[in-house]
């Protein structure tokens, strides 16, 4: 029987990463707890309750989401589908007065992200991106360092992010489900990393495509090297790919050099000042992010996870792909909603 002071989640897509780190999180929290769960109709829904220890009428497919208004014990969906996706699923979840929890990249196109704001908006529900280092305490204390000036002004920024991409079935290779390549899944932690540490957004980019197996990355960009220029004169640079197993963050002050490394991984993450360590308690920063978006909507609180974080990155990535078309700096078109 469920906590009926607990939030009751309904995950949508059983990919990787709601197996390996949602669900457990999930298990931590007496805040939050799997109510639900929605998927495809390729397997019985018996199988499927039994996995999750659920119940057959817990589980959903896709087209019988609209069921989900008769469900009271589900107040929020997470969606963890394929990018492309994002968009519909919001808004039929929104309409189902549901709630919304959605994995970044928020939407695949600026218009996209705008249509879901204005869907939570007009069925008066609250959406939520799933930007998970918001909450991790080494990102944190970057951030406090930045905005305190604590070692002076940033002199130079640079931060890395990818892994080696070997699956020729992978979703991810296709551009109509993901919406672009290592920029929309692994760029877009360092494009929302900047703008936490600057409290500023970028002006404009510059941004040049790396093909090293063009045979396999026929759809997407492969690696990426980018410029965000900033009003203030900073140049922050980014770089990831599909072709190498990176993670760092690089920050030059006018007094101290700042390292991280592991810098947007599940674990593992090393945060020194000038070859000092500077170490933080390790916590299930996933199980954090679950527990804030229940206190948010239990108590009508903004969030530090705002779908406009969501809009800004994408408006800045397509900027990236515009770059990428012209060989120019592009300036980034942000819309007032």
């Amino acid at each position: 029987m469920r906590n009926k002071k607990s939030l009751g989640i309904a995950i949508a897509g059983l990919g990787e990463y709601a197996e390996t780190q949602i669900i457990p999180a999930l298990e931590l929290t007496p805040h939050c707890e799997l109510a639900a769960v929605i998927t495809d109709d390729s397997h019985k829904k018996e199988d499927i309750a039994s996995k999750y220890n659920l119940k057959a009428s817990q589980v959903y497919y896709y087209d019988e989401t609209d069921k989900l208004k008769d469900d009271d014990n589900v107040q929020l969906t997470y969606v963890i589908t394929p990018n492309k996706l994002h968009r519909e699923h919001c808004e039929k979840f929104a309409a189902s007065g549901k709630h919304v929890l959605c994995e970044k990249p928020m939407a695949v196109s600026a218009a996209d992200c705008e249509a879901m704001i204005e869907a939570c908006r007009k069925n008066n529900v609250r959406l939520f991106i799933g930007y998970r280092l918001h909450f991790e305490p080494h990102h944190r204390a970057v951030k406090r360092i930045c905005r305190q000036h604590t070692y002076g002004p940033v002199q130079s920024v640079s931060s890395s992010n990818g892994f080696y991409l070997n699956r020729e079935d992978d979703w991810r290779l296709n551009k109509q489900l993901a919406g672009g390549g290592a920029m929309m899944d692994m760029g877009i932690y360092i494009v929302n990393a900047y703008r936490q540490l600057f409290q500023q957004k970028p002006v404009s980019v510059y941004a040049r495509k790396i093909q090293q197996r063009p045979d396999m990355f026929k759809e997407v960009e492969e690696s990426l090297e980018w410029e965000m220029h900033y009003s203030n004169g900073i140049t922050a640079k980014g770089y990831c790919s599909y072709n190498s197993d990176v993670s760092d963050l690089n920050i030059s002050f006018a007094s101290a050099e700042l390292k991280m490394e592991n810098a947007y991984k599940y674990e593992g993450i090393q945060l020194s000042v000038n070859n000092n360590p500077l170490e933080y308690e390790t916590k299930e920063i996933k199980t954090i992010m679950l527990e804030h978006v229940a206190e948010c909507i239990r108590e009508n609180k903004a969030s530090m996870i705002e779908p406009e974080e969501g809009l800004q990155d994408i408006q800045v990535i397509e900027a990236v792909y515009r770059s990428i078309q012209s060989g120019k700096e592009e300036k980034v078109h942000y819309s007032c909603l």
